[in-house]
């Protein structure tokens, strides 16, 4: 129902787990795993090549503190 539609039958949500399972069945073939999302630096390292989390001499970056506001 993401998309606005409506989905019966076959296409239901709770049917469609098993209809799949039939599915692949039939087929003989075997489901693959779903993948685990990627945090947002391994996503940054895969799509541009580039570790953000690494500075520009090449050390690992890592969190030390909040700064406080400061009022101007």
């Amino acid at each position: 129902m993401r998309d606005g539609r409506i989905y019966f039958g076959l296409l239901a949500p709770r049917s469609i787990t098993r209809t799949l399972a039939a599915v692949f069945m039939l087929l003989g073939q075997k489901r693959r795993p779903k993948l685990g999302r990627l945090d947002w630096a391994s996503l940054r390292l895969k799509c541009f090549g580039k570790d953000p989390l690494v500075d520009d001499r090449g050390e690992r970056m890592h969190r030390v503190g909040r700064l406080s506001q400061q009022v101007a």
